[in-house]
């Protein structure tokens, strides 16, 4: 497969996968270290080099907790290689020391599949690399009986690179509700990076910082985003009422309840609040009470809430859980105003 029919194979496969799930746009960048599986020896050693990558990637919805997750990404990389050896055996002073510097500038497509755990994510699978540019610099330096002398050379890489690279990657990171993410990942490269010498392979380690656009939204406002995942807080802060003013809600009263957020999801002649449990185990809350100051009350398996109410809404509930320490349960209790009209929902979570 060459590299234009790797390209459209990639393009496809996106755009078809995009149209099938929530996508979102990130860009992404941090700082590499790299080198080759050089074989260690006595005469030489391979060390590491420093380097950088920047791109974009798409994000896409594929399962309850399965993003698909290509990328394009600038990477330089490189290796440092260094040896000793004697010019002339017959002259016991008589050596030279190689110092060697590889530069070797990528385009990488990674294709991962992404597992969002909460706020942790794992994430593997093959990247393809195209090698854009480079060079190796050489320096040795001879010592001839205690007189040093230099000699310097430089080669560009594309004229014995090999110029695709495909690898695999594994990561972890952590991904806040705000879009901003922090990775790591090792890479392995597969393919040798020197035309006809078998055991040079790239080796990468990343570590990256990213943000994702629109993810937040995603995650605090969707009704339909994958279960588990922890929500958004938006907790009332008595010293700043201009966010509750601007949120349209404020929260006056919460006494063991350990994550809530309350969401506008639309404008209807029929306002309503729906509340919705985030609940995990055995800690489904039970003995569940609704209070309103106005509106129909409503609670069924599809439905727990207040229809067709007015506003200002002061709203209460109350409910029990199971202890996760001894035996015994845990009452709850949430006390709410919302004072600007709409659809709203009031997601909490319970652990």
């Amino acid at each position: 497969m060459n590299l234009k029919s790797l390209f459209i194979f990639l393009c496809t496969l996106c755009c078809t996968v995009a149209v099938h799930g929530q996508t979102f746009i990130g860009v992404k960048g941090g700082m590499n270290y790299s080198k080759v599986n050089g074989i260690g020896t006595v005469n030489g050693s391979y060390d590491w080099d420093r380097g950088y990558h920047l791109g974009v990637a798409l994000y896409t919805n594929i399962g309850e907790d399965l993003f698909l997750q290509p990328e394009l990404l600038y990477t330089t990389r490189g290796y440092n290689y260094t040896r000793y050896y004697k010019k002339d055996k017959a002259v016991a002073g008589d050596t030279v020391q190689l110092n060697q510097h590889t530069e070797l500038n990528y385009l990488d497509i990674p294709v991962l599949v992404r597992l969002q755990l909460r706020k942790v994510y794992f994430e593997a699978g093959p990247q393809f690399g195209v090698h854009l540019s480079g060079k190796k610099e050489n320096m040795h330096m001879l010592n001839r009986n205690g007189e040093i002398s230099y000699a310097q050379s430089s080669l560009d890489t594309r004229d014995f690179v090999e110029p695709f690279d495909i690898g695999f990657i594994a990561g972890v990171g952590y991904q806040s509700n705000t879009g901003i993410g922090l990775g790591l990942r090792y890479n392995q490269g597969f393919r040798e990076v020197v035309k006809r010498v078998n055991w040079e392979k790239n080796i990468l380690l990343q570590a990256s910082v990213s943000y994702i656009f629109g993810y937040k939204k995603y995650m605090v406002g969707n009704k339909n985003r994958p279960a588990g995942y922890d929500l958004q807080d938006e907790y009332y802060d008595p010293a700043k009422p201009s966010k509750a003013k601007k949120a349209g809600y404020k929260i006056t009263t919460k006494r063991n309840v350990q994550r809530v957020s309350i969401v506008k999801m639309g404008e209807s002649a029929r306002p309503e609040v729906k509340y919705e449990f985030n609940s995990m185990g055995a800690n489904t809350p039970t003995n569940v009470l609704l209070s309103g100051s106005s509106g129909e009350e409503i609670n069924t398996p599809l439905f727990m809430g207040f229809r067709d109410i007015q506003f200002p809404f002061k709203g209460v509930i109350r409910y029990t859980t199971q202890a996760t320490v001894g035996i015994g349960s845990i009452e709850s209790i949430l006390e709410f105003e919302i004072t600007e009209p709409g659809i709203w929902r009031v997601n909490i979570m319970t652990q």
